[in-house]
C-alpha cells in the first residue's frame, strides 16, 4: 500500500486549523484585556468620584467621565473610544462603559465585512460618600470593635 501524499493531505487540514485556533486565542486574550481595562476604569472612576461630595452632580459627572477616559487612554486594543455614561444620584455613582472591538482591515482578507465584531458592555457602581456619615460610621466601627474585644477577653 502506497502512502505517498498522506502527509500533504494531513497538513492541509491541520495547519489552517492550528492557525485559526491560535488567532482565536489571541483575539480572546485581547477581548478580555480590553474588558479588564474598561472595568478597572469604570470602578476606579466611580470610587474616585465618590470621594468628592462637595461637587455638584454636573461637575461630578464631568469629573468621573474625565477620570475614566484618562485611565483608558491609549490602552485599548482594536477599539475606538468607548462610550462613557455617568449617572449621579444622592447615594451612588453609576458608570456605564460600552464599546465595540473590530477586526483590523489587514485581517479581513478582503471578503469579511463586520460592522461590530464583539461588544463590551459593563456597568460599575460606587458609593457617594458624605463626610459626616463616613466619620460616624468609622466611629461606630471603632466603638463596636473595642466593645467586642472586651467581651471576647472576658
Amino acid at each position: 500500500m502506497k502512502t505517498n501524499g498522506y502527509t500533504t493531505i494531513e497538513a492541509t487540514i491541520i495547519i489552517p486549523m492550528t492557525i485559526l485556533i491560535t488567532m482565536l486565542l489571541v483575539w480572546l486574550g485581547v477581548f478580555f484585556f480590553n474588558k479588564n481595562i474598561m472595568a478597572h476604569a469604570a470602578s476606579r472612576a466611580a470610587i474616585m468620584g465618590g470621594q468628592h461630595p462637595e461637587l455638584s452632580n454636573d461637575d461630578l459627572v464631568e469629573y468621573v467621565t474625565l477620570t475614566a477616559e484618562d485611565i483608558m487612554q491609549n490602552k485599548l486594543l482594536f477599539m475606538e473610544d468607548p462610550v462613557i455614561e455617568v449617572t449621579v444620584n444622592y447615594m451612588d455613582i453609576v458608570v456605564h462603559i460600552s464599546g465595540d472591538m473590530r477586526l483590523p482591515d489587514s485581517t479581513r482578507m478582503g471578503g469579511i465585512y463586520t460592522e461590530r465584531i464583539w461588544e463590551i458592555d459593563l456597568t460599575e457602581k460606587g458609593a457617594r460618600l458624605d463626610p459626616s456619615i463616613f466619620v460616624r460610621t468609622i466611629g461606630r466601627v471603632r466603638n463596636g470593635l473595642s466593645e467586642n474585644r472586651v467581651s471576647v477577653s472576658e
